[in-house]
């Protein structure tokens, strides 16, 4: 049972650590964006 705890604990920190990085690279991109003129600085 351990084991497949073990398991259940590696998928949840590889989903988090993916999230992450989405995240990051999501929010780099839009400021990049903003940056450069490609999207507008007052999205609302």
């Amino acid at each position: 049972m351990a084991s497949q705890y073990k398991v259940y604990v590696e998928r949840a920190s590889a989903s988090i650590l993916i999230g992450t990085i989405a995240c990051f690279e999501s929010v780099t991109g839009l400021l990049y964006l903003i940056a450069v003129g490609g999207a507008p600085y007052k999205l609302f």
